[in-house]
This record gives C-alpha cells, sequence and structure tokens, in this order.
C-alpha cells in the first residue's frame, strides 16, 4: 500500500464503519441486564480488522520510509521531504497503536457505551426501567413507593437540563478507567474478568453535608426505611447498582447534622485515608453553608456572609484538590431558602459557588435551578421543600422556620445525579474528553508549529494548584503566582497519628475499642485517671473522658499524657464532646504540650460546655448535647530548650473544672490551622 491516497481511504472506510456501528447500537432499547452480543461482534470484527490492516500497512510504510532515507542521505532536498513525511507516518502509527490498544484491551468501553444510549430521548425511552431500578428491594420488596418514585420521575424529568451547571475537568481519564474496568467485571463481557485475582472496585464516593444529606425529615409509609436509608445517597447507590446489575459504585455518607464546608474540611483533613480511594466527592453543605450559625461564624471573623463563604467553600475545594489529587470534585446546591429570605441574597451563593467551580474546575449540579420557578410560584407547597407553614394553607400564616424537605426532594435529586452521570458518560463516549492530538494530522513539524503565525503557544500547565482567588488576585501576576506556589499536594497521609473513629457514624463498636487502644497504644504514656469509654455522653461514641468521680481525696486526677514526634507536625486537632446543658457548666480540660526536656511550651484551655440562650428548649438542648467542637493547637512555632526543634512533643490532657469532660478524636498533622484560631462546630 504505496499510495498515500489508497491508506487515506482506508482510514475513511474504518472510521465509518465504526461510526455506523455504534449509530446502529445507540438506537437499540438496551434491557439493563443484557447486552447487545451480536451487534458487539459485528463492531468488535468491523473495527478491528480494519486496524490491524492499517496498523500492518502502516508498519510497511514506515520500513519502506527508513531504509531510503537511508539511501537519500547525500540528497539534501530528498532527505528534508522524506523527514517530513517519515515524521508523520510515525505519527500515525502512534495513532494505530493507540486504536489497536484501544480495540483489544477495551472492549468494554465499548460495551460501555453502547449501554449508554446517545440520544437524549433514550431517557424517555428507558423511563420505565430507571422506575423499576429505583426499587429498593430489601427495604421496600413490595414497591410501595413505585408511585411516589413515579411521580418524582415524571416532575424531573423536564427539568433535568436546568440543574446541569457543567462537567468537572479534573482526573476523569482516571474516573473513566476504573468505571470501564468493575463495569466490565460486574457485566462478565470480557472473559478474562472471570478469572480476575482481584476484582476491580466499585466506584467510591464520599459525601460530605448536613443533615439534608443524612435524610432528616425524609419520611415514607414505608416504617423499615429510616432516613439515612430514604436519603438521595442511599437512593442513588440502589438505582445505579440496580441498573448495572451489581456493586458499581459505594456511597460513604459522611453527613453530619449543622456541619457546613468548614466542618466538611476539617472531617476530610483530619479523618485517616481510606482503605480504598476516593473517586467522586460531593461537597452538600449549601443548606449549612447559609444559615444562622455559619453567618455568626462570619461575624466572629468580622466577614460578611458572602466574604466568609467564598472563604470556606474555596478551602474545601484546595482541602479535596491537595490531599485527595485523584478525586472528581462535584458540588450540590439544594438550598432555597427559609432562613435566609432575601432571594438576592440568596443568589451570592450560587454566584460564589459557580465562580469558584469555573476557576478550580470542578461540576455542579443545582436542584434549586431545576425547582426554583415552581418553588417561588407556590411557597405553600410542601412536596419539594420543606415545610414552611404548619399550621394551615393560608397565605396569612407566618412562615416558620425548616430547612429539611421530604422524600420528594430526596427522589428528585437521585434522578438528577443519574443523569449527570448519564450525560458525563455520553460525552466521554462521543470522544469530548479525549486528546485531540490523536487525530488531527499537520503538514508541518512540531519545531515549525513552535513559531507558526508568530504566536506563542501556552507552555504545559503549572502543577500544583492555581492561586487562592482573592479580591487581591491580578491577571499580570496569576502566573508567576502558579508557576512559583509552593503548596504541596499530599500524596501519602498529612498526618502522622490520626484518631477519629470517636466522631465516626455507623461503626462496629464492638471491635472500636480495642483496634483504638492498639492505635493509641505507641504514643499512649500514661491514662492517669482518664477512661477510654463508651458513655452515654457524645453520643454513645468511644472517647476518652474524665468525671468528677474517677478521681477522690485519696487519688487526685492524674492527667492524660502522650508522645508523639514532633518532625514536620503544625496542628494538634481535638474533637470535643461539648453539651451546653447547665449542670456541665465550667467544663474544662488544660492541654500542655512539652519538649524533649519537659519544658512547657504551649498551654491551653478547652471548653468542655458552650452556652445557649435555647438551653431551655429540651428537644434543641438534646440535640446539642451530642454536638462536636473542633479545637486546634498550633504547635508550628514550638521549638526546644536549646532553640533547637524539639524531636518528639508530650502531650497532656488535665480536667480542671466542671463535672466531666470528654474528647472524641484526635489528629497531628503537616498542615496549618483549618478554623485559624476559633472552635469549630462540627455538627451532632
Amino acid at each position: 500500500m504505496k499510495n498515500p491516497r489508497i491508506l487515506f481511504v482506508v482510514l475513511v472506510a474504518a472510521g465509518y464503519a465504526g461510526y455506523l456501528c455504534l449509530q446502529y447500537a445507540s438506537i437499540r432499547y438496551i434491557e439493563p441486564t443484557t447486552l447487545l452480543k451480536q451487534d458487539e461482534k459485528w463492531c468488535n470484527k468491523s473495527s478491528t480488522v480494519s486496524d490491524a490492516t492499517t496498523f500492518k500497512a502502516l508498519e510497511d510504510e514506515l520500513e519502506r520510509l527508513t531504509s531510503e532515507l537511508a539511501m537519500a542521505k547525500t540528497k539534501a532536498e530528498t532527505e528534508k521531504r522524506l523527514s517530513k513525511e517519515l515524521e508523520t507516518k510515525v505519527q500515525d502509527l502512534e495513532r494505530a497503536k493507540l486504536s489497536g490498544s484501544i480495540t483489544s484491551n477495551s472492549k468494554s468501553f465499548n460495551a460501555l457505551c453502547q449501554r449508554i444510549p446517545s440520544s437524549p430521548k433514550a431517557w424517555i425511552d428507558n423511563i420505565n426501567v430507571t422506575l423499576g431500578a429505583s426499587q429498593d428491594r430489601q427495604q421496600d420488596p413490595s414497591y410501595i413507593l413505585r408511585d411516589l418514585n413515579a411521580r418524582a420521575l415524571e416532575f424531573i424529568t423536564p427539568r433535568l437540563s436546568r440543574a446541569m451547571e457543567g462537567f468537572p475537568h479534573h482526573n476523569l481519564d482516571k474516573l473513566l478507567s476504573k468505571t470501564r474496568a468493575r463495569f466490565e467485571y460486574l457485566t462478565n463481557y470480557n472473559a478474562t474478568a472471570e478469572n480476575a485475582t482481584i476484582p476491580p472496585p466499585p466506584i467510591r464516593i464520599y459525601v460530605s453535608g448536613g443533615s439534608v444529606a443524612h435524610g432528616q425529615n425524609c419520611v415514607t409509609s414505608v416504617r423499615s426505611i429510616t432516613a439515612d436509608r430514604c436519603s438521595w445517597p442511599w437512593r442513588l447507590r440502589v438505582l445505579v447498582n440496580n441498573l448495572v446489575g451489581g456493586d458499581m459504585i459505594e456511597i460513604v455518607n459522611g453527613a453530619r447534622g449543622g456541619a457546613n464546608s468548614q466542618a466538611g474540611r476539617a472531617l476530610l483533613a483530619y479523618a485517616p485515608p481510606p482503605q480504598q480511594p476516593i473517586d467522586i466527592i460531593i461537597n452538600a453543605h449549601s443548606v449549612n453553608d447559609q444559615i444562622t450559625f455559619t453567618r455568626d461564624q462570619a461575624a466572629a471573623r468580622n466577614l460578611s456572609l458572602s466574604a466568609y463563604t467564598l472563604d470556606m467553600t474555596q478551602n474545601f475545594t484546595r482541602q479535596v484538590m491537595t490531599h485527595h489529587p485523584d478525586a472528581v470534585l462535584l458540588w450540590l446546591e439544594d438550598y432555597l431558602g427559609n432562613e435566609a429570605r432575601n432571594l438576592l441574597e440568596l443568589q451570592e451563593y450560587a454566584q460564589t459557588i459557580h465562580t469558584l467551580s469555573k476557576y478550580y474546575g470542578f461540576g455542579v449540579l443545582s436542584y434549586t435551578d431545576a425547582v426554583r420557578d415552581v418553588v417561588y410560584g407556590d411557597t405553600h407547597e410542601t412536596a419539594l421543600t420543606p415545610v414552611w407553614y404548619q399550621d394551615s394553607p393560608d397565605s396569612n400564616d407566618t412562615m416558620v422556620r425548616e430547612v429539611h424537605p421530604g422524600v420528594m426532594m430526596h427522589a428528585s435529586v437521585t434522578y438528577l445525579w443519574l443523569h449527570y452521570g448519564w450525560n458525563l458518560l455520553r460525552e466521554a463516549c462521543a470522544g469530548g474528553f479525549t486528546n485531540a492530538s490523536s487525530s488531527i494530522r499537520y503538514n508541518t513539524t512540531r519545531a515549525e508549529q513552535a513559531t507558526l503565525h508568530g504566536v506563542q503557544w501556552p507552555r504545559p500547565l503549572p502543577k500544583g494548584l492555581p492561586p487562592r482567588l482573592t479580591t487581591s488576585l491580578r491577571l499580570e501576576d496569576i502566573s508567576d503566582l502558579w508557576r512559583n506556589s509552593t503548596e504541596e499536594i499530599m500524596s501519602d497521609s498529612p498526618c502522622p497519628f490520626q484518631w477519629t473513629a470517636g466522631i465516626q457514624k455507623y461503626l462496629d463498636l464492638e471491635s472500636l475499642e480495642e483496634d483504638s487502644k492498639q492505635q493509641f497504644a505507641p504514643f499512649l504514656r500514661s491514662a492517669g485517671t482518664w477512661q477510654f469509654t463508651q458513655s452515654d455522653f457524645g453520643q454513645g461514641r468511644f472517647g476518652w473522658a474524665h468525671y468528677e468521680s474517677f478521681a477522690n481525696a485519696t487519688t487526685p486526677p492524674q492527667p492524660l499524657t502522650f508522645e508523639v514526634p514532633s518532625a514536620g507536625i503544625r496542628t494538634m486537632a481535638v474533637f470535643v464532646a461539648q453539651n451546653i446543658d447547665p449542670s456541665w457548666k465550667d467544663s474544662k480540660a488544660r492541654v500542655t504540650v512539652k519538649d524533649d526536656l519537659q519544658k512547657i511550651v504551649h498551654t491551653q484551655t478547652i471548653d468542655g460546655y458552650r452556652f445557649s440562650s435555647k438551653t431551655r428548649k429540651r428537644a434543641i438542648r438534646a440535640a446539642m448535647a451530642k454536638s462536636v467542637v473542633l479545637t486546634e493547637v498550633d504547635l508550628s512555632g514550638i521549638v526546644g530548650s536549646s532553640s533547637q526543634p524539639s524531636k518528639n512533643f508530650t502531650v497532656e490532657f488535665q480536667h480542671v473544672s466542671g463535672n466531666g469532660f470528654k474528647f472524641m478524636a484526635m489528629a497531628l498533622c503537616r498542615f496549618p490551622s483549618i478554623a485559624a484560631g476559633f472552635p469549630l462546630w462540627i455538627g451532632n
């Protein structure tokens, strides 16, 4: 095949055969648990033969050109012409190798794309399949909630596109690669999957959010469905896994009542690294980012709410990008107001998230945009929002505070996420995230392209994060600031010691105590009169506690003492169980840090009681008694007694006043303080 025109015709024919194959597959109705075996054989045979023919022809052509070039070294013009032709053929060969690799090693991607219909009409065509897959067969075997799901699906379908705020820019290739591998394993499309020694892991999703994401007020007629199993994270896991026919995704719901993005960032920062990497992190804090206690946090820092939300949402984003650099970050907007009732003010948060998403490249899904017109058209409705008027539908009623919507919102958000993921895969299958350099042919060499038409092409992107987005960041400074940035992306755990099991939910408490003691063992020097206990105070979770009854006249209170390495440590985080009950007034502990020579280099008092003007309300008191507050100890400036950095810290906890004191988590980390000197409420 020495004629270039013939080679071009072969390439066009191969591409057109593949195109017809995909078009034919896309219009077929595909059952969620079956594969298009016959069609795939036709597609794979056509593509493989064409690719193999092209590959062999290009190898022969490359061999010929190399030989001809060696014989023509004395002819300058011929050498230049052949050099250009040789470079072109090398590029063609690399493209052929890439194409052959995709065809031979990733047939699952073809199968996955055939299972992801490309036409927008496919959502309607498969809507009953989606409805059937929404059934939680364990909790609702009779599918009592079918009509409820049907109503949510019917309502949200014409509004799906309103919620799409753009796709993420980072780590999609890694996510799609894992998706293909897991899909292949579950569908058994490739025979080698049967003999896989280590099954590809599910796509692991972590939801960081507040009580809405946890499912508070999500109530159905099926009593076995608890709030957390009514929430959209649980529903999304059920739906996707039913559609695929196996555990395609795993969702860890890390939502905590009252947690905003600042608290979510702290939990991500101080939690031990997961056994399996997190593939997707979803921020679902938009409600708590805009309500009263976040406003109080802003006021304590002398910041406006808009400035504070920009700061904490940007901090959350940078936390994910530095400590989970391989994860895809997504953001959910689901707040329609209530505590905040000024509609123009409500738009400021959405604008902040939109700005940050474009700057940092994360994706956004907006339930708020999908339903805003319906809600504002009738604020008395109770399907899509919380019950804001509790007495009667009379328009003269006073709106009451309530930020927790019911089950219809959770069902709707589930379908919005499914549609978002489907469109992400559609774009990937269409080549929307593919590097075009594997397909485009140039008439000039790479060296000549560098000065083509006198333009200066951009250099490769700098490593690390772009500079923090602030009002003082200027266009003429951003390139130098980004390229000279020293902000480190953590490839390993930034915290040499982390114990946060005491603030995690749904753990095996029987094994937790022993595991925690083993984790503390290398660092514990003396427990003193403290006990590692699962007491009622602190939500019944394990933690280090000291009560007045632990000491007496013959046994005075003794400190809890740890010895920890100091190398690179900048912050010690202590998660304290706080109580607002007046009986806990004056509950305090003193933290003392000593250097190698036992000289005191830092001391700090931590409160175990928090005053609240609402302590007379029993329900609020009961809820707040379960709250967790983060207090940080700054160790970055501590040196030894001889003005040399200390190799080890001795840390002592001494209960100094009040009925008792308990902390449920502690971490020692190499990054600076998160809360910047302010106690941070982590939530219930």
